[in-house]
């Protein structure tokens, strides 16, 4: 399973067990606080190597990976991101196994080493895709699927589309009544 956007299925629940029934007064302890992130509205996903999380800097996304001891384990610049209201960066980085995938403001979507943050593969899936920057920022989380990564640039005939995770080859694309894409990730549902 991914560690992804609002936890493993995507829908805010987390099946953790053995958690505590009630809480020290005060709260729990802090253990580590991180800094620098960069601006933006990215959430972190979480595994048992450390953080991955997307900030800006000036007008510039850069994925920052950390280690349980909060040591800057390395950094990728990625692209340009959004700066008109609501500044930096938008998604949560999706994180299976040893690939973290990503998709930037402006259609940058990549997959790194989430080891030590190499690039394994890069695609502007606006100019790819046919896809429009919106308002007030493309955001989205990138979504696994066995061996699918989908990402929805909301081209014509390109709303969502499915891409080789390994390799990045276009699988397929779903033409929506050519509707935009919009401020959401996708969602997988079994019908």
């Amino acid at each position: 399973q991914p560690f992804q956007f609002r936890g493993m299925d995507r829908n805010g629940i987390y099946p953790d067990t053995g958690l505590l029934d009630v809480w020290p007064e005060g709260g729990p302890e802090l253990i580590h606080t991180y800094t620098d992130l960069g601006d933006g509205y990215s959430a972190p996903s979480i595994t048992a190597e450390g953080i991955f999380i997307a900030g800006m800097y000036d007008s510039t996304g850069i994925i920052k990976h950390f280690d349980n001891q909060q040591n800057l384990v390395w950094s990728y610049t990625y692209g340009k991101e959004y700066t008109f209201k609501y500044n930096g960066a938008r998604g949560t980085p999706t994180v299976e196994e040893d690939r973290l995938y990503y998709s930037g403001t402006f259609g940058d979507a990549f997959c790194l080493n989430a080891r030590d943050g190499s690039v394994h593969l890069k695609l502007n899936i606006f100019e790819t895709f046919g896809g429009k920057h919106i308002k007030w920022g493309y955001c989205e989380s990138p979504l696994i699927d066995e061996d699918l990564i989908i990402l929805t640039p909301g081209g014509v005939s390109h709303n969502v589309v499915a891409l080789n995770k390994y390799s990045g080859e276009h699988q397929w694309s779903a033409s929506l009544d050519s509707a935009t894409n919009a401020y959401n990730s996708p969602f997988l549902i079994r019908h």
